[in-house]
């Protein structure tokens, strides 16, 4: 310790803690230029880690030389967990469980039901979220979240599935005439559902439009609300991406089933040329059922 000059105290101790309590072993702590550098082992594997503070105080903490993903993502949360004024906490990024995450699927999709999913995380289920491999879901194939999926479930016990079929989701937008309008009222009641469930009062959205429509509809029930552009770097949000990207394609092999035609999802000619094929044998009134009418994709076609 009395080599390092430059950190506060504090800020070491919480990384030691966090390193320890990720299973890793210390061997050595130095100086560098505006923090320090801490070696950790585990396994007969060896990682540095860094952490720097300015002028201002700022904490960065540097993960990028660990191999072990699941390593890097559990130290920063755990190391963030205690810290309410560090910029990633802000963000939402890192914020601390308990907290139930929240993330939708098929928003983007021409076909298929909008299904969006919220998921309970204490810290021990968000460590073993990560242990896992659980992350944003767009680094991630639909083979290897298939295979997630059921072990986020048995992890986390408290989650709720909303989804809206395409016929459902056509009425509500003749109403709405906004994705957004719906998105909230799909998002707010699977947060709801859970809520029946644990007494949490922290929730992270994937952020997704006005933050208002969400405080409304949750409003009276003393919830501590963060919307993010980045939610899914957050473990809890990132599983219920998962779910709920997992359920969408279940829906998709579903329609595929009834209809006889390998429908897939995104919005593109390969898209587009499935459902024409589906227009040449059901006809347009059957459309409703299988597509979201207000993308352009219906023009098109």
């Amino acid at each position: 310790y009395d080599k390092i000059i430059d950190m506060e105290m504090k800020h070491l101790e919480r990384l030691e803690k966090a390193v320890t309590d990720c299973g890793w072993t210390i061997t050595d702590i130095k100086d560098i230029s505006y923090g320090v550098q801490l070696t950790a082992v585990k396994d007969g594997n060896k990682s540095n880690v860094r952490l720097y503070c300015n002028k201002k105080g700022k904490l960065t903490l540097d993960t990028s030389q660990i191999k072990n993903e699941s390593f890097a993502q559990l130290l920063q949360t755990k190391f963030f967990l205690e810290d309410t004024t560090s910029e990633a906490s802000e963000e939402g990024i890192y914020l601390a469980p308990p907290l139930i995450g929240s993330d939708e699927a098929g928003k983007g999709d021409y076909t298929g039901a909008l299904t969006v999913c919220a998921v309970y995380a204490d810290e021990d289920m968000y460590s073993k979220l990560l242990s896992i491999g659980v992350k944003d879901s767009k680094k991630l194939t639909d083979e290897r979240m298939a295979k997630l999926a059921p072990q986020i479930k048995k992890i986390c016990p408290f989650h709720s599935i909303v989804m809206i079929k395409n016929e459902r989701f056509n009425e509500m937008y003749a109403i709405s005439q906004n994705i957004n309008t719906i998105l909230a009222w799909a998002h707010s009641t699977a947060i709801k559902n859970v809520l029946e469930k644990t007494s949490c009062k922290r929730v992270l959205i994937d952020k997704f439009g006005n933050e208002s429509r969400m405080e409304q509809l949750l409003k009276n029930r003393d919830l501590e609300i963060v919307q993010h552009s980045k939610g899914e770097a957050n473990a809890a949000v990132a599983a219920a991406s998962i779910l709920a990207r997992c359920r969408y394609m279940d829906n998709l092999r579903e329609l595929s089933g009834i209809y006889g035609i390998q429908f897939v999802p995104g919005a593109g000619q390969t898209c587009d040329d499935r459902i024409k094929e589906f227009v040449e044998k059901y006809g347009y009134d059957e459309l409703k059922k299988v597509v979201k009418l207000n993308f352009k994709n219906t023009e098109k076609l």
